[in-house]
């Protein structure tokens, strides 16, 4: 019998992401808005008469443009208003998320709790699109922060779909163990939830850009050109209100990401970030709340 080396597990990791065919796919109505908000030609009318023709996603659009989060004093009665009042940008961010939330309903969840994830994913995505606004200048992409932030953990789902004894395995010690290491996982699959999300990604069809941060938002500097984003994500995750048991926390802030804090390492940093971000923090974990209430 020959022996098991983690590179023997890496090789399998890596066959079964390959072979895998049972792609999660992005509902028809969350794939056309995406694709029609990339036309600068796009009229109100033509979003509208993509978006009834799915009457849940048309109401949960009306109810969130007459949310407290929009400002409105007057109810919301059509989908026109809807539509002016969330505007383009949060349009896209409401029909990714339950486009997302939807797509891997098929795939039977063996350990992990995906209403879990998306907590955290969501509010990580939102602290990273409100931190990239507050370190403005520094960005070099047009990468979707949000976007990111919301794909950033999907190599759990991943695991949890191939692999689902061997997370069995690492949510037992991850209950079991007075701290994470991310070791753990190339240990028992072969490579790490980061990477494992990383070449998903690429083979469900994402850029480059969007794999590179994810497979790289747990060492930064494993990113020639996109250290400030995967840093960005591993700073957010860090901060955000939701924690599952997996999460990582950061040992040092990375010097890519811009910061004025006194200390870096581990916790003091950890607490300095959270008294200093604290509005940044509260509002996506707010977010977070209002659309996970649609999952």
């Amino acid at each position: 019998m020959s022996e098991v080396t983690g590179e023997n597990r890496r090789a399998k990791a890596l066959e079964a992401i390959d072979q895998l065919t049972d792609l999660p796919t992005l509902p028809s109505i969350a794939a056309r808005v995406s694709g029609l908000a990339s036309d600068p030609d796009i009229t109100i009318q033509e979003l509208k008469k993509t978006i009834i023709i799915d009457p849940p996603l048309a109401a949960k659009i009306v109810k969130t443009a007459g949310s407290v989060h929009f400002g409105r004093r007057l109810p919301v009665k059509t989908l026109e208003e809807a539509i002016v009042t969330i505007g383009l940008k949060n349009l896209i961010i409401i029909c990714n998320s339950i486009g997302f939330f939807q797509s891997f309903e098929k795939w039977e969840s063996h350990n992990i709790d995906r209403k879990d994830i998306w907590k955290h994913s969501l509010s990580t995505g939102f602290l990273a699109k409100s931190l990239e606004m507050r370190k403005s200048g520094t960005s070099s992409s047009n990468v979707d922060m949000f976007l990111v932030g919301l794909l950033h953990n999907i190599g759990w789902l991943v695991m949890d779909h191939l692999f689902p004894e061997a997370v069995g395995i690492l949510l037992f010690l991850a209950e079991t163990e007075d701290e994470w290491d991310i070791e753990f996982e190339k240990e028992y699959i072969g490579m790490d939830h980061a990477e494992v999300g990383a070449i998903f990604l690429k083979k469900w069809g994402f850029s480059d850009e969007i794999s590179e941060i994810v497979r790289c938002h747990h060492n930064p500097d494993a990113s020639e050109k996109l250290a400030f984003h995967s840093s960005l994500i591993e700073i957010s995750a860090t901060l955000s209100k939701h924690q599952t048991p997996l999460e990582i926390g950061i040992t040092q802030v990375n010097d890519n990401f811009p910061h004025q804090l006194k200390n870096t390492k581990g916790d003091i940093a950890i607490a300095e970030m959270k008294m200093r971000y604290v509005k940044n923090i509260e509002q996506a974990d707010t977010l977070m709340n209002y659309l996970v209430g649609w999952l």
